[in-house]
């Protein structure tokens, strides 16, 4: 007697996202002259495309732009699956952050105690920094498919702005303090949207050295900028490869928000129409791990072949092909 099991797939599904900011803001006028800082506004927007950041004032204000996220995440989530009838519950929470108050316990248990969440939701925290929210996702993925959750809160947040040297002013102008989460939730549609479809990581720790925070940022610009452009290339076509998609399959590309001089470049050289990949950092700069989730919730992604994909310290990079 032969026994046929069948397997039915599990996909995850980004179902909300919602973003936050600390409430003082600084154009580039006003962070240099509030920090004196070597530079011109001309000089920060022309370099990066910046124009303008946010600071937390201390960690509490931080820790409250995180929660705040998760929350307007979870309600955003929960409208979204009304029309479904069905009770809607938190199975995990992962925090990507560089950024804490304690050495431990991570954000991700601050997160669980604000929210109220019981004592049997799971809890993680990453430290991948530029790179932690694409890490974070990929583990909440593999939680939907192999370990059967049904939800999943992924938070990317960092305050920067407690790491800056203002006397280096080719670091501390890059970066800002911010939030952004999202409700990752189980689907077993293969023909729905917003599902992770894919993914690729790489790292290159041989260049470690030329990204390192230990009371300040420390950065070689010129290492950081030319392996940013040839990982995103490598990753993305390997990704495309993986998927069996070419790149004018793709309708967007949320890459890491660090500096908009690597987007043209990165166009340039794969041929892609510069509207595909938006850099939306002008206005609160590089978020670190906050970066990717905040550009999510600025754009309009439903019914779109969508790859995310992160670069951060190690030198390690991860992507995602979203459908």
């Amino acid at each position: 007697m032969i026994f046929i099991l069948i397997i039915e797939s599990m996909y995850s599904k980004i179902i909300a996202v919602a973003s936050a900011f600390p409430k003082n803001g600084y154009t580039n006028d006003e962070f240099i002259q509030k920090y004196k800082v070597d530079t011109t506004s001309e000089w920060i927007e022309s370099m990066t495309g910046i124009r303008k950041r946010y600071f937390a004032e201390n960690i509490e204000e931080f820790e409250e732009i995180v929660i705040t996220s998760a929350k307007e995440a979870i309600e955003k989530a929960v409208n979204n699956i009304a029309s479904h009838s069905s009770e809607f519950g938190i199975d995990g929470v992962i925090v990507a952050s560089s950024s804490n108050s304690y050495k431990f316990p991570g954000l991700s248990q601050i997160v669980h105690k604000a929210l109220g969440l019981n004592k049997f939701v799971r809890t993680i925290d990453i430290n991948a920094a530029c790179n932690g929210f694409m890490q974070a996702l990929s583990i909440a993925n593999s939680w939907i498919k192999f370990d059967g959750m049904r939800n999943v809160l992924v938070i990317g947040a960092d305050a920067m702005s407690f790491m800056l040297n203002m006397e280096d002013r080719g670091t501390c102008c890059l970066f800002g303090d911010g939030a952004g989460a999202v409700v990752l939730s189980n689907e077993n549609m293969p023909g729905g949207s917003r599902l992770i479809r894919e993914w690729e990581h790489i790292t290159l720790s041989e260049n470690y050295e030329s990204l390192i925070a230990q009371k300040c940022v420390v950065m070689n610009g010129r290492s950081v900028f030319e392996n940013s452009i040839k990982t995103f290339e490598e990753i993305i076509t390997k990704l495309l490869e993986k998927a069996n998609k070419k790149i004018e399959d793709i309708d967007l590309l949320i890459l890491h928000q660090a500096n908009y001089r690597i987007f043209k470049s990165l166009c340039g050289k794969m041929g892609i129409d510069e509207n595909k990949i938006p850099f939306l950092a002008f206005d609160c700069a590089n978020t670190s791990a906050a970066t990717i989730p905040i550009a999510l919730s600025q754009v309009a992604y439903e019914n779109k072949n969508l790859i995310l994909a992160g670069f951060g310290a190690g030198f390690n990079a991860s992507a995602t092909l979203i459908s």
